[in-house]
């Protein structure tokens, strides 16, 4: 069972990592609840709603049987939303016979508790059921890994010896993964980035240069940091692969869909036709709503966090928002 590994959703990013364990040879079973995409994947070896060009070889299969997929490897990777998390957990702890090693690789808070993902998983998978939980995260768009464009990673892990595990597990010739031991702190930056991406978006869509979104980058980096101290996290972390090297890729590419529905803000869509116009979910959203109760109820200063929550969730206007943050009382740089 080393040699195989199941993907539990075949979105994107599902989609993606079914490409790089086939192309290590690995056995893949995907499960997805559409009989339809499962029907399409196990007999044109495609999953063309994401990706025109992909096809899968035959070592990748795909079921609707979530029993059939938990004991088919001990390896879990879990590529649903967030806010699925604590469902799919639950629903697959009811059907688990051997404990497993569970990987995720969605990024976010859940919204009105504010958890990390990984200890929703704790919490829905009995400690009997999971050998240890893995984040995979850093830098990765879907549609690169495809390409097999080279793409750097994080895998963090109160276990150092299962983060090793699992940076061996998903390294190939193009996929480099490092390790750490940080793992609240991957998970807040993989959260807050995405809030940033939305922001870089709007202010691009409003017609802003690279100054401007430079700047905004900078900035956020430091409101990253200041969670980061209200978290208790390791720093260091917002320096590497999971903090900016995440943030760089989400708040620049037009593959972001964070950055994409920012973008239709910025031009002028509404916030809900911007989210209505997208054909995957935008993490940043909840991500937004999460993170702005924590702002709200311990006072931290996060002006482009609030910002964005105000043009999502208030309806106020974008120009309006950004001429707020740039009229700001003058200050030292200060980050963090």
């Amino acid at each position: 069972m080393n040699n195989r590994v199941t993907i539990i959703g075949a979105g994107s990013f599902g989609t993606a990592i079914a490409q790089i364990f086939a192309d290590k040879k690995y056995v893949v079973k995907i499960y997805t609840k559409s009989r339809e995409q499962a029907q399409e994947i196990n007999e044109m070896k495609t999953n063309r709603y994401y990706f025109d060009d992909l096809i899968f070889t035959d070592q990748v299969e795909a079921t609707t049987d979530l029993t059939t997929a938990i004991n088919f490897s001990k390896y879990i990777i879990l590529a649903v939303p967030s806010d699925a998390i604590r469902a799919v957990c639950c629903d697959i702890n009811k059907v688990l016979k051997l404990p497993k090693i569970f990987i995720n690789v969605a990024k976010g808070l859940e919204p009105g508790t504010n958890k990390l993902l990984s200890e929703i998983i704790d919490e829905e998978i009995e400690e009997k059921g999971r050998t240890g939980v893995v984040v995979l995260s850093g830098p990765s768009h879907a549609e690169e890994i495809v390409k097999r464009y080279f793409t750097a990673l994080v895998a963090v892990s109160k276990n150092e010896a299962l983060a090793k595990e699992v940076q061996y597990l998903f390294s190939n010739e193009y996929i480099r993964v490092y390790t750490s031991n940080d793992l609240v702190g991957v998970q807040v930056a993989a959260t807050v980035k995405n809030i940033l991406a939305i922001a870089s978006g709007i202010i691009y869509g409003m017609g802003y240069g690279d100054n401007t979104r430079a700047a905004l980058i900078t900035r956020g980096l430091a409101e990253m940091v200041r969670y980061g101290r209200y978290k208790g996290v390791m720093l260091d972390t917002f320096f590497g692969l999971a903090g900016i090297g995440d943030l760089i890729v989400t708040a620049t590419s037009y593959h972001s869909r964070n950055f994409q529905v920012g973008l239709k803000i910025g031009k002028g869509m509404s916030a809900q036709e911007a989210l209505a116009s997208s054909k995957t979910v935008v993490e940043g959203v909840r991500a937004t709503e999460a993170v702005y109760q924590d702002i709200r109820q311990n006072n931290i200063d996060m002006p482009i966090t609030v910002g964005v929550y105000q043009i999502l969730f208030d309806n106020k206007d974008a120009k309006e928002v950004m001429d707020n943050i740039i009229k700001r009382q003058l200050k030292a740089e200060i980050i963090g």
